[in-house]
């Protein structure tokens, strides 16, 4: 079960802001309501702060990676793989 849920939250993890960023609501950004890279969407294309927006865009790449890292750093300790069974 274990490297099931492994799996799972490496992909959800990687997935968790994205996806949203190529939908246009037609709202103005509402820090209450958006995620992170409606954020980015916004600084980008309604406040034209290029700069600003790949920054953002970089840390929360590292953040991302610094995270999977250490999940499969620490994975050893809580993934459980069964042993193949050894016919003689």
């Amino acid at each position: 079960m274990t490297p099931a849920v492994f799996f799972t939250l490496i992909l959800n993890l990687t997935a968790v802001f994205g996806g949203a960023i190529m939908l246009d609501r037609g709202f103005t950004f509402n820090s209450n309501l958006s995620s992170f890279d409606d954020f980015v969407y916004f600084a980008v294309f309604r406040m034209f702060k290029l700069g600003a927006a790949t920054s953002l865009a970089w840390i929360f790449f590292i953040f991302v990676m610094a995270l999977v890292i250490t999940l499969f750093a620490t994975s050893k300790y809580w993934v459980y793989y069964p042993e193949p069974e050894q016919h003689s």
